[in-house]
């Protein structure tokens, strides 16, 4: 990411700002990679079709990178047999 970039998402996170809009996110607004819902899906709807990549998008500082996905696992024996 350029350093532009990474200022943009430190400011966001400060101020608790979607990344993409800079719109102020409610306590209770679902953000999805730093995007309010509105933005996400406009984002993934263009990454889909194929009018911009979430590299590009991340670098730009307007996407979050992605975390690994999932539930944590709670299950002892999932997380016994999950490790072998």
């Amino acid at each position: 990411m350029r350093k532009a970039a990474i200022e943009r998402v430190e400011h966001c996170k400060k101020n608790n700002l979607c990344v993409g809009c800079l719109k102020e996110l409610k306590p209770d607004e679902r953000v999805v990679r730093g995007l309010c819902m509105s933005c996400y899906h406009a984002t993934m709807r263009f990454i889909r079709e194929g009018k911009v990549t979430a590299r590009q998008r991340v670098n730009a500082g307007k996407l979050l990178p992605a975390k690994s996905g999932g539930r944590p696992v709670t299950s002892p024996i999932t997380a016994e047999l999950g490790s072998k």
